[in-house]
Formats: C-alpha cells, structure tokens, sequence
C-alpha cells in the first residue's frame, strides 16, 4: 500500500511538471539567457550608440549632437586610412595563421612520434603569450641595431638595415607576421583535430589505386576539411578585425598614420584626445562592420548548424 502510495504521488508530481513545461512559452525558457545577455551585452552596446550621439570632452562639455561625430568621421581621412589598415591587417593575418596552420599540422601529423610530441609543445607556448609581451618581444627583434631580424639579414649577407617599425612599407607586414607568430598555434591544434578525424582507409584505398600524396591531398584530404577551415577563416577575420594591443605597443599607430587601425584609432581618440563621444563613434562604426562581415561570411559560406 505504501509502495502504491508512494508511486501515485511520483506520478502526480510528474504529471505536474510536465502541464508546467508545456504551459510555459519558448520566451520563458530563453529568460536565464536573455538575463546574462542584457546587462552585459545589449545594454553596453545601446550605450555605446546613445554616447556617440553626445560630445564628451569633460564633465563640464556633454551636449547632445546627434550624428555629427558620424558626419565629421565619414567626411575625413582618417576613417578611411583606418579601414584600410585594419583591412590588410586581417587579411594578411588570417592567410597566414590559416594557411601556416594547415602547413604545419601537415608537417607534425607527418613526424616521428618523439619530434611530433616537441612540436606540439613549441607551436603553442607563442599564443600563451599576451599581446602585450608579443608586441614588446617583436618590436626588439625588429630594433634596428640589436634587433634578432637584421642580424639575420647581416648574416646572410645582405647589405640592408630595414627600419621594420619606422618605415610606412614596412610596418604592417612586420605586425602582421608578429600576430601571425602568436595566433598560428591555435589554428595548426584545429587543423591537426580535422586531419585526426579523417578516415585513414580513404587514404588506403586511394594510394591502392596509385594516387599520389598530392593527389590525395587535394582530392581527400581538403574536401573533407573544408568545413574546419570556413570555420578558421571566419573566426580569424572577426578577431583580426578587433586587433588593438599588438599594434598599439608596436607603434601606437605609426609612423604618422600607417599602421593605425580602428581600435587604436578609437582608444587614442577617448582616452588621448579626451572624447569620448567621437570614439563612441567610431567604435559603432567598427561593430557594424564586424557585424557585417560575420553575417556575410556565415550566408557565403553556408555555415550552418547542422555544418
């Protein structure tokens, strides 16, 4: 009798529980996620745009300006040199943190087990390093008189003593291969992930067939990483779009205006030329071409759910 009871009253309090979940909306479930999602997301960025509607120089200078930061930004110079910096920055960045990542996943997968093991740890210790100490250990290899880079140059017998940070040609190529040296590490782990899951009998019965390595490559091989790699592209535009501690310890932007990229533009614009409204601005500008390239790359690619 007791076992009944007990049994009876499970069954009510399931029954229960269940008419309580389907009486509750999809809106009631997404709740705990909107609650974290609110303060620390939305609510920042509407504060961000209701900023750059004001002028803040100090706490005696906020008026209401509505889009004329907007207006002042997009008719100057500075926007547009901005863009495009940071445009060749990403670009070069993410060619080489997913194409060296790809190379040397290839190479580790192809190692001895002892030499793959050292591999794996050296690859990774850069991008355990901040951008900070990354920026202050290039910006040495790259002095010109005691600099790591030039004396390789000198050892090689070439007769060139490169101002890597001081020359407008220069500088950005130097960046971005000292971001690239950092964040590679992370892209050869994803990559050596996707080579894992491949099948190896594909590869058997191809080389059974006579297919060489590269046509095994190219038929097997980046096929069935593809999926990885969209993913690695679109995760490396975003973040190189956003680069800012790097550059700003390199260069701060220099020389003159080559090297200077939307954040250090905003950064130096709040907190050097004390307005902060102006680099409220600018840094809804920067959101929304964050916020188009990762919607335009997501439609391109076809990067679902399921994918």
């Amino acid at each position: 009798m007791a076992t009944e009871d007990g049994n009876g009253l499970k069954q009510r309090v399931l029954t229960a529980r269940n008419r309580l979940a389907g009486s509750l909306s999809p809106w009631h479930w997404l709740a705990p996620l909107g609650a974290f999602y609110v303060p620390f997301l939305v609510a920042p960025i509407a504060t961000i745009f209701v900023l750059s509607l004001f002028t803040w120089t100090s706490p005696a200078d906020f008026r209401f300006v509505g889009l004329a930061h907007y207006r002042s930004l997009l008719g100057g110079d500075i926007l547009y040199v901005a863009l495009r910096n940071t445009a060749a920055y990403t670009l070069g960045n993410t060619v080489l943190t997913v194409g060296g990542g790809l190379a040397l996943a290839l190479i580790i997968q192809g190692a001895y087990r002892r030499v793959r093991a050292l591999l794996q740890t050296a690859y990774l210790l850069p991008y355990a390093i901040m951008p900070v100490g990354v920026g202050l250990i290039w910006a040495l290899m790259y002095h010109p008189q005691i600099g790591a880079v030039n004396e390789v140059i000198d050892t090689l017998g070439i007769d060139a003593n490169p101002l890597w940070l001081g020359d407008t040609a220069l500088v950005l190529p130097a960046i971005v291969l000292a971001g690239a040296w950092q964040s590679v590490g992370f892209y050869t782990v994803i990559w050596l992930v996707g080579l894992a899951s491949i099948d190896p009998t594909y590869h058997e019965a191809a080389r059974i067939d006579g297919a060489g390595p590269v046509s095994r490559f190219r038929y097997i091989t980046l096929p069935l990483l593809k999926p990885i790699g969209l993913f690695l592209v679109v995760i490396s535009l975003i973040t190189s779009l956003r680069i800012f501690g790097l550059v700003w310890i390199m260069t701060r932007g220099g020389p003159g205006r080559a090297s200077e990229v939307m954040v250090t533009w905003m950064y130096r614009t709040a907190f050097i030329e004390n307005n902060l409204g102006r680099a409220a601005a600018i840094g809804v500008i920067l959101f929304g071409i964050t916020l188009a390239v990762s919607f335009v790359l997501i439609r391109a690619f076809g990067i679902t759910e399921d994918s």
